[in-house]
């Protein structure tokens, strides 16, 4: 990352289910696959859905970011996923300092 990018973001997705019990199904059977050396699971499984899908920016000093949608448009997954507080399925985030 050059010295003037703070936040470069490429390709990010995330999925979500909508139905806990299968989740929490996926969740488990995603870490195991992790442990076990196996891919990622990167095509939707019944009841998932794309909260996000293929974000890419750059962030470079001095410069602003707003993120405007509608309810249920991802702002705040992506949001989280620039905090750290969820991965990314997809993609990669890489950053400098802090995100307010």
């Amino acid at each position: 990352m050059s010295d003037d990018v703070l936040v470069r973001v490429e390709g990010v997705s995330k999925k979500f289910c909508k139905s806990l019990k299968r989740s929490l199904l996926y969740g488990a059977a995603d870490v195991w696959t992790e442990l076990s050396g196996g891919g990622k699971h990167d095509e939707l499984r019944e009841g998932e859905f794309w909260a996000v899908k293929d974000i890419s920016f750059e962030l470079k000093r001095g410069e602003c970011l707003g993120l405007i949608g509608h309810n249920g448009a991802g702002k705040s997954t992506l949001l989280k996923m620039l905090n750290g507080l969820i991965k990314p399925d997809q993609g990669r985030i890489e950053m400098r300092g802090r995100i307010g």
